[in-house]
């Protein structure tokens, strides 16, 4: 999956992220994950954790445009920017289960082994954020 969203500010990344309860994390040269969130807050929360507490959360890489320059200033002012050169954003279980959803109801093949890309975007709503499929390439 690729995600990708043109918000107009850093502040408007942070509410995306926040919104869905989704991690800044880096993968570590310790061998830990060093995750970031709560963006919208004071100051953000921070974890290092062994990599496998988050194997069930889903991961993708910031996708073009914007976001990997916001999600790298939002890990250096959380603090866990230096600590690797891998930057992942980290979405829950409900995230992962919604992309699914939205994937399928998509997919004009019927098949979920058929698909072999789908595109996201963040759209913008009067109460939050939604995604929305953009495109998909199949098998």
């Amino acid at each position: 999956w690729k995600i990708r969203f043109e918000p107009k500010s850093a502040g408007e990344f942070a509410r995306w992220l926040d919104q869905f309860q989704i991690r800044i994390g880096v993968l570590g040269r310790d061998n830990k994950v060093h995750l970031a969130w709560d963006f919208t807050k004071s100051s953000p929360q921070t974890e290092s954790a062994d990599p496998a507490t988050y194997g069930g959360w889903g991961q993708t890489a910031p996708a073009d445009g914007p976001m990997p320059a916001l999600t790298a200033n939002l890990a250096r002012q959380a603090g866990v920017f230096g600590r690797g050169s891998i930057i992942l954003l980290f979405h829950p279980k409900a995230v992962e289960d919604l992309l699914w959803t939205l994937e399928q109801e998509k997919n004009s093949m019927k098949d979920p082994n058929k698909v072999r890309e789908t595109v996201f975007t963040v759209v913008p709503q009067s109460d939050g954020y939604q995604f929305e499929v953009v495109s998909q390439k199949y098998f």
